[in-house]
């Protein structure tokens, strides 16, 4: 029984008279209210293997921490991803997040990656962020992907315990950035700590943030960590393949 006919035969009628369009292009309908099909096939994917997932973990110096890591598309000017990134992060788009995510968990799921039955933990935000957003985009993505693979979220495994600078602002360099995040998160009190964790994230740069985040994981006896994120502007080149 629909509690709320009125607001249904509404937003059917606006669909009508104002069909959704791409948040793309911004001028061509899309069908699933968020991206028309040009511009979501508008994206690089990156073709991961097991070895790609080494090679891009040894050149960022992070086999120490993590045991795999996964980037569905590369995060290039003139494709998809920098405008969806930015409408989710910055323009409250928040319908946005699972959208990637299902995207991602798509791409995931012909991996061998999901064997583990991982649980998604969305890297936090500080609570002071997270009140000046609304909402943490880790997390909206994670539920995408959750939709797709059924794997389980948690959001209270990890908390930051401080406010760091903004890495993408303030254009930090790998060292900056390291410093930045050092002994920021912190294992929630009485947490269960489950035997394999996938930490999801919209973008890895330099890997710091997650890599810090995956060792307080370590740490409290995660046996495997992995990382998950919608894209990487480093791409294949820099990821030792």
């Amino acid at each position: 029984m629909n509690r709320f006919p009125l607001w249904s035969t509404t937003r059917q009628i606006l669909h009508f008279v104002y069909p959704p369009c791409c948040l793309v292009c911004r001028n061509t309908r899309a069908r699933d209210r968020v991206v028309c099909r040009a511009c979501a096939e508008n994206m690089e994917a990156l073709q991961w293997s097991p070895e790609w997932s080494r090679g891009f973990l040894s050149h960022h110096s992070l086999e120490d921490v993590l045991d795999a890591v996964f980037i569905a598309f590369e995060y290039r000017p003139g494709t998809s991803v920098p405008t969806l990134v930015y409408d989710l992060k910055y323009r409250g788009l928040t319908i946005v997040g699972p959208w990637l995510g299902r995207r991602v968990g798509g791409r995931l799921a012909r991996t061998s990656l999901l064997e583990r039955e991982p649980v998604l933990v969305p890297v936090p935000l500080h609570v002071r962020k997270k009140r000046e957003r609304g909402y943490n985009q880790s997390f909206l993505i994670c539920r995408g992907m959750s939709e797709v693979t059924s794997l389980r979220v948690d959001e209270g495994l990890i908390f930051r315990n401080r406010y760091t600078r903004s890495q993408a602002a303030e254009q930090l360099n790998a060292a900056e950035r390291r410093r930045n995040v050092k002994d920021a998160f912190s294992l929630h009190p009485g947490a269960s700590v489950p035997p394999s964790v996938a930490l999801v994230d919209d973008i890895i740069t330099t890997g710091s943030t997650i890599g810090e985040c995956a060792r307080v994981l370590k740490e409290a006896g995660v046996k495997w960590v992995g990382a998950l994120a919608v894209a990487s502007p480093l791409g294949g080149d820099h990821a030792g393949v």
